[in-house]
């Protein structure tokens, strides 16, 4: 016996529905791998620090730093045109097992 038409349809729209919650299930699982990697420091941003300033010296040597300022305004919800202030407190994304020396080359 044929199915309908209109039973087809619900069956093709749930598969529709299932499909995008196991897709936004992955991409989700995909953006939460990547925080779980990462240590974070704490640094005081202090006078004449920059944002670039503050990316270079944790960036791998080789690496681009663009993407290490990116981390930074990402992880600290910064606009790219939101200027940082003395006393301020960062979050500066690291390597995971890399947090110990990057507080080290923070430390004034």
């Amino acid at each position: 016996m044929k199915k309908s038409p209109k039973k087809r349809g619900t069956v093709r729209r749930l598969r529709y529905i299932a499909l995008f919650f196991v897709l936004a299930a992955a991409f989700m699982q995909a953006g939460w791998s990547y925080y779980a990697d990462k240590d974070y420091v704490a640094v005081r941003v202090e006078e004449g620090d920059t944002i670039w300033k503050l990316a270079s010296s944790v960036a791998e040597p080789g690496s681009d730093i663009r993407s290490q300022v990116y981390a930074i305004v990402e992880a600290n919800h910064l606009s790219h045109s939101e200027d940082i202030r003395p006393g301020q407190i960062l979050q500066i994304p690291v390597e995971k097992g890399t947090a110990a020396a990057a507080k080290a080359k923070f430390s004034h």
